[in-house]
């Protein structure tokens, strides 16, 4: 299962097509799919294609991890399993890690990529329910030098089909409520991935070293993807991703014949 963040909707930010562009594929559901994966990306609640409402501002990291979980359950009724591979980006590493703070028997193993690690208020909370999607926010959260033109103008087109997004995710990391995670209570296996040169959530965050060795499971690690940005999942060195999220999800299959690289034929 994927959880996106702030600004983009499931499908957008994990199942990116992009056509005339050579190398690895953009979509991560793609990739796992291909590798034997049943790949599931969510929109919570008044984004994307999931149900609307009026009250941006109510849909807090909470009520996301509320969402998390209504489609976990879902998917293994669907999948007849007890556990899922969950990977949250940028505020998905608060929704799905307050989710495995509060269901660690439903989560398996865990990907946070590019995680907002602070505490204490950032700055004014909006008093709007939305804020409109613009194209220069969503350029915004690619690193130039590591951006493909062609990528980036096929997630512009797609996230601005989508005119504004809920302002629930402000309301937690602007309104003093940070941190809403607590690594020692999150249990499951964690990955953390990162690119070297996010701007929006560096690896230079303060608080990001103690948060890594505060995880509670000793089955864990801190990669750092060179030249990224934090969108590194469509970027130029997607590939160090890909397979970093791979292993990750793999490495307690290890021995089943699983092909960590190239796609079944």
């Amino acid at each position: 299962m994927l959880a996106h963040g702030a600004t983009t909707p499931g499908r957008v930010g994990f199942d990116l097509q992009v056509d005339g562009v050579s190398g690895p594929t953009h979509s991560l559901m793609d990739y796992l799919a291909a590798r034997g994966y049943d790949v599931f990306a969510l929109d919570y609640q008044a984004y994307g294609r999931s149900d609307g409402h009026q009250c941006g501002r109510c849909v807090t990291t909470e009520v996301a991890a509320k969402d998390i979980g209504a489609v976990g359950d879902y998917v293994s009724a669907q999948r007849g399993v007890k556990q899922v591979y969950l990977l949250g980006w940028s505020w998905g590493t608060v929704t799905t890690g307050l989710f495995a703070m509060l269901h660690p028997d439903k989560v398996r193993r865990l990907v946070l990529f590019a995680p907002p690690v602070w505490q204490g208020p950032g700055g004014k909370v909006p008093p709007t329910e939305f804020r409109p999607g613009t194209e220069k926010g969503v350029r915004d959260l690619f690193t130039p030098a590591a951006a493909e033109p062609a990528a980036i103008d096929a997630f512009v087109a797609a996230s601005t089909k989508f005119k504004q997004a809920p302002n629930g995710v402000l309301v937690d990391l602007l309104g003093g409520r940070m941190p809403l995670t607590d690594p020692k209570k999150i249990g499951a296996p964690t990955l953390i991935i990162m690119g070297e040169k996010d701007r929006l959530t560096p690896i230079s965050q303060k608080h990001l070293p103690g948060f890594f060795a505060d995880l509670a499971n000793n089955d864990k690690q801190f990669t750092i993807v060179p030249g990224a940005g934090h969108g590194l999942h469509l970027e130029k060195p997607r590939a160090r991703f890909q397979i970093e999220v791979l292993k990750w999800f793999s490495v307690d299959q290890l021995g089943s014949g699983l092909d960590l690289v190239s796609a079944p034929q």
